[in-house]
């Protein structure tokens, strides 16, 4: 059940890391190429250890540690695109020399705008939390991996509010007062039921605070709060 933010988890774990002074590295060991080139190997070290796959057919993503096979093997799968998204693959080719492909990254996030953030093994040695252009030229495209889609959580249901409708002529009168503590009760019935004074809209009458309000507020109001007996 491998995903972009899994696979972007574990690079981010590597950031920093500087491989050994023989060029050799644990991700181009676990792809039996050790001392080659490691870009792509990386990218592929971290779906693995996400827990993705690599290879040919229905896999995550392809194998790419030579890239130019790797981008052929993603436009195959109709997985290519243009444009940046979180977790994808970026490819680069530096300059009009050499493969068509030079290099390939993780794309770590993108605004919408020029700037995409990645991280990338094997520049100068090392892995990179960098940011490239793609004004710049040398952005070739974006591999697109299987990922399992993020689940949107279902929308909260909103609180159940008690409605505050004056209902003159459907209402009864309650009777609202306090124990000379700071402590407000509604009266609804024989029962005493806590409130705020802020929570109820009171009309002054002599010697008395009365609210309006229906049967049927003074039942949910019931159920709401605590009775006191």
């Amino acid at each position: 059940m491998v995903t972009a933010e899994g696979v972007l988890d574990q690079a981010r774990n590597w950031i920093g890391y500087v491989e050994e002074p023989d060029g050799d590295t644990p991700f181009s060991r676990q792809w039996g190429y050790s001392g080659g080139a490691w870009c792509g190997m990386f990218c592929q070290s971290m779906v693995v250890a996400a827990g993705g796959t690599v290879g040919d057919g229905n896999t995550t993503i392809p194998f790419t540690h030579y890239t130019v096979t790797g981008v052929e093997a993603f436009m195959g799968r109709g997985a290519w695109s243009g444009e940046p998204a979180p977790g994808r693959l970026i490819y680069f080719r530096w300059g009009p020399y050499g493969d068509p492909v030079h290099h390939v990254g993780l794309v770590e996030s993108w605004d919408g705008g020029d700037e995409i953030i990645t991280i990338e093994g094997n520049i100068n040695n090392s892995v990179v939390n960098t940011s490239r252009y793609l004004s710049s030229g040398t952005v070739v495209g974006f591999g697109v991996p299987a990922y399992l889609a993020t689940p949107t959580p279902p929308p909260a249901e909103p609180p159940t509010q008690l409605s505050t409708t004056t209902i003159e002529d459907e209402a009864m009168n309650v009777y609202v007062g306090g124990n000379g503590a700071g402590r407000w009760f509604l009266q609804a019935g024989g029962n005493l039921v806590p409130v705020s004074k802020g929570d109820v809209v009171l009309k002054q009458r002599p010697a008395v605070n009365v609210i309006y309000c229906s049967d049927e507020f003074i039942k949910r109001l019931a159920k709401a709060l605590p009775v006191i007996q």
